[in-house]
């Protein structure tokens, strides 16, 4: 869906910059899960309208 690799999931995980997420199972090695509604939420809160609305 977001076409971006793992690797970037699991750096946005750790940054706190990604989409919300699930553990599927106990440990660290758990599967990582996302609800379809939290990516979306998530590329919502990255849109905009024009660039004077981008963050600096």
């Amino acid at each position: 869906m977001l076409r971006i690799s793992k690797r970037t999931l699991e750096r946005m995980r750790v940054d706190g910059t990604g989409p919300r997420y699930l553990k599927a199972g106990p440990g660290k090695r758990s599967r990582v899960l996302y609800r379809q509604s939290e990516v979306l939420a998530w590329l919502e809160s990255k849109s905009f309208g024009s660039t004077s609305e981008y963050p600096r």
